[in-house]
């Protein structure tokens, strides 16, 4: 194969490979924490409830492992949080977190959390995300604080959203606007369906035409030498 080809080969199956990515649940949450879990964890006891939840590592998923339910991080010395942290973890309705080194968190720290029913953290100011208002029942212990029973903000706050949308939960203390069924696009105004099908053909039309100006570019290069 030569070099150019290569190059463009690679392009392509780099291109494949980040889709691919993209469209499988990360689950190195699951494994970060070495430690063993505790035999009192909350996370266990809610997998067991339910026979179709399964424990992988420290998460609680279904039986294939493409849905997160749970995530028991509990003593794993977690030393700060980050917006990002939980985002391929959007279905969580269980999450634990005391016993960590953090001393501090955002609210944006559970951004999209919106399934998210019990919360445990360590012990900071006896808050939980979102404020006291965001959730039912808050239990404060001497090392941890219990959040329990997110509210829905779009209900406490009565938010509304543009025509052609809904307002729905977008984690403890935040709301969303979804388009209603048939509506897509900037304020909900277009109708149909978000077309993926054509985006993605563009999106991979747009790599090969780089690459195949990349390999006439370099053809050139190679033909006046």
């Amino acid at each position: 194969m030569e070099p150019v080809e290569r190059k463009i080969f690679v392009g392509l199956y780099l291109f494949v490979v980040i889709l691919q990515v993209h469209s499988d649940q990360d689950l190195s949450l699951c494994s970060k924490c070495s430690s063993p879990l505790k035999n009192d964890s909350k996370v266990v006891s809610y997998c067991e409830s339910d026979k179709s939840f399964e424990m992988f590592y420290r998460c609680c998923t279904n039986t294939n492992h493409s849905v997160v339910y749970g995530l028991d991080l509990t003593g794993c010395k977690i030393k700060e949080l980050h917006g990002k942290m939980f985002e391929e973890y959007l279905d969580m309705d269980i999450l634990t977190l005391e016993n960590n080194e953090f001393t501090s968190y955002e609210k944006i720290d559970f951004f999209g959390l919106k399934s998210l029913n019990y919360l445990s953290l360590p012990n900071i100011n006896s808050s939980c995300p979102g404020g006291a208002d965001m959730w039912d029942n808050i239990t404060v212990h001497a090392d941890y604080v219990e959040c329990m029973d997110q509210v829905n903000t779009c209900i406490f706050y009565n938010l509304s959203c543009p025509l052609n949308s809904n307002c729905t939960k977008g984690g403890p203390g935040y709301a969303e606007c979804h388009c209603d069924p048939g509506y897509y696009g900037y304020k909900c105004k277009r109708t149909g369906h978000f077309p993926m099908d054509v985006y993605g053909i563009s999106t991979a039309a747009g790599v090969i035409l780089v690459s195949a100006v990349f390999w006439f570019t370099e053809r050139r290069k190679i033909g006046t030498l």
